[in-house]
């Protein structure tokens, strides 16, 4: 469930507003991704490095609804970025606080979510009150989308689902998927024995390959499943042949039933660095031809959406550029998604600083 409308806002610190039943009736009505620094002038009194914009500190509230017939799932909250020193509570528990403002995060609120007729609420505490704290504009609030994860008895640990391609050449491709698992705590059994099943399908949503292996659950721990095989004549990605695959999951049970628990984009694809002849794509030299960005988009600061990203990208495209560098932090995973789509090679960041500060100004 994309949960990107109908939060409640309000920029300033308030006492107990992380209360289930506090009321947020007269607070501004916002959509996620959200950014309240650009929304307000600039001020000579407030940082250069990061764009004269204020911070401060904010709240945001949302209130949704669960089916009676969702009882007995296990619900995960996810955010992909919140700018930053984020604090979550539902319905009232404290979830944690997530000081990065740029790395996702989730927390499972399995224990805390009512059904039916009782309303759940959402509430996070922004705090970005050290505007100086960058180079660039940062922005302030949650800058990414939130969306609301349900899964039946067995889940995926967080990127629990993990894909490689170890040798690849134009007439095969051998495939590697581990599958970290968990058999929910919510599950009747304290043991399940389950087939795993990785399924590829191409662009034209064929099945590519099927590959299997069963395994053996236990009531509330992760388990490494590894999946593997050999796909005959890949369509290999490039930037000028950006092909993808599908990858769905499943998870089929002894009584004949499954659950699909799991579905994202993957590519084939080799890579090799040479010391003296540089890198290599599927076995051609590449030259990278590529630009720096940065997580913000002008005017809608750093509440960017994927149709904004794919706009530019376009006009990088058109200019011959094949590559990206993630300036200076992980950023939103629409933006890695065009670029597997669109054909850009992507050079990730982690943090702009480790030991030594750069000036701010």
């Amino acid at each position: 469930m994309l949960l990107d409308t109908n939060w409640r806002f309000y920029l300033g610190d308030l006492e107990n507003a992380y209360e289930k039943n506090y009321s947020d009736t007269d607070w501004r009505q916002v959509s996620v991704p959200h950014d309240w620094s650009v929304e307000h002038p600039k001020d000579r009194s407030c940082s250069s490095g990061t764009g004269y914009v204020i911070g401060g500190t904010a709240w945001y509230r949302r209130h949704f609804s669960l089916p009676e017939q969702a009882k007995g799932s296990k619900f995960f909250l996810c955010f992909d970025g919140v700018y930053k020193n984020s604090q979550v509570w539902i319905n009232g528990y404290y979830l944690g606080r997530r000081p990065n403002g740029y790395i996702s995060f989730r927390y499972d609120i399995t224990d805390f979510v009512a059904f039916g007729n009782t309303e759940n609420v959402i509430a996070v505490k922004v705090s970005h009150e050290d505007i100086a704290d960058s180079r660039w504009f940062t922005g302030s609030g949650i800058t990414r989308k939130v969306t609301l994860q349900q899964f039946g008895k067995v889940y995926p640990a967080e990127y629990g689902i993990f894909f490689q391609t170890p040798k690849v050449c134009e007439t095969s491709a051998e495939l590697v998927i581990d599958n970290e698992l968990v058999l929910s705590e919510l599950a009747v059994e304290n043991t399940a024995e389950v087939t795993i099943q990785s399924i590829l399908f191409d662009a034209d949503d064929n099945t590519a390959a099927v590959f299997e292996q069963t395994a053996i659950l236990v009531k509330g721990k992760s388990e490494t499943v590894t999946t593997s095989g050999t796909l005959a004549l890949p369509q290999l990605w490039s930037p000028e042949r950006p092909s993808l695959y599908t990858l769905r999951t499943a998870v089929a049970f002894s009584d004949g039933t499954s659950e699909i628990i799991d579905e994202q984009k993957v590519g084939i694809r080799s890579i090799r660095f040479d010391a003296d002849h540089g890198f290599f794509l599927n076995e051609k030299p590449e030259i990278f031809k590529g630009v720096c960005v940065h997580h913000d988009g002008g005017a809608l600061g750093a509440a960017m959406t994927k149709g904004v990203w794919r706009r530019r990208l376009i006009k990088l495209k058109k200019m011959g550029c094949n590559a990206i560098r993630m300036s200076h932090n992980p950023h939103a995973p629409e933006l890695y998604e065009l670029c597997d789509e669109m054909g850009f090679l992507v050079m990730d960041e982690a943090f702009d600083e480790w030991e030594g500060c750069k000036n701010k100004w």
